[in-house]
């Protein structure tokens, strides 16, 4: 009998956690914010902790659907932001600054500045390139997104669609120089952003993604994106 009992109540716990995956399968995909996520995340974990003490511990088995859904919400994200730069390199006017701007560290140093001390505030050179600014943003609030529920495991699946829309950027950003007839005074400005995207964007982004995982700095590939803005000037 003992036995017996045994096997079925072993039956219902397996069919109580498969009704319980198969509901958060389901329903997680919905969740569109990292704070939501890393709740549902926080309420499923404490619940596999409470059935561990009678030696059912499924946490294994919800931990790949969180970051399944997390690298898609990432993703996501990051999506957005490469569509806001097209669009706003399309209408980007190539002036020059006030005056005020170019008194700001410019370049690698500019890179440096923003991460002295440990600062993770946006390089204010970006300032002087509005289309870079504006993916700088994007990546920001998907980084922002991501932080809440940053399993480790997600380092280099996390870092491959970032490294990806970087790439993307710059391909852009060569397609526009071959597409677009730009006088000499656009030419320089344009070519201080293809500069400022791979010595700026890419270290400082580097670093942000570094402050969400350990040694998530080394990621990111600078010269992937050099390589690719070398196509400009061909």
């Amino acid at each position: 009998a003992n036995v017996r009992e045994g096997s079925v109540l072993y039956t219902w716990v397996q069919h109580r956690i498969a009704h319980y995956m198969t509901a958060m399968q389901r329903h997680l995909p919905a969740v569109e914010e990292g704070t939501n996520l890393a709740s549902v995340l926080e309420h499923c974990m404490y619940c596999c902790s409470s059935l561990s003490r009678v030696h059912i511990d499924f946490s294994s088995l919800m931990q790949p659907l969180f970051q399944l859904c997390t690298l898609r919400l990432f993703s996501s994200r990051l999506a957005i932001a490469v569509d806001a730069f097209h669009q706003r390199l399309d209408s980007h006017k190539w002036v020059v600054m006030p005056s005020p701007m170019h008194n700001k560290p410019t370049g690698a140093d500019a890179a440096g500045a923003s991460g002295q001390n440990g600062e993770l505030s946006p390089p204010y050179v970006l300032m002087e390139h509005v289309p870079l600014a504006v993916f700088l943003n994007g990546v920001l609030s998907a980084l922002n997104e991501l932080r809440h529920c940053a399993l480790l495991p997600l380092q280099k699946p996390a870092g491959a669609p970032l490294q990806s829309a970087l790439e993307q950027v710059a391909s852009s950003l060569v397609h526009y120089k071959h597409t677009r007839n730009l006088a000499d005074t656009e030419v320089a400005l344009f070519m201080a952003a293809t500069r400022a995207l791979s010595d700026v964007v890419v270290s400082y982004l580097a670093r942000c993604f570094g402050s969400v995982f350990p040694g998530g700095v080394t990621q990111l590939s600078a010269a992937a994106v050099t390589g690719i803005l070398k196509d400009v000037n061909s």
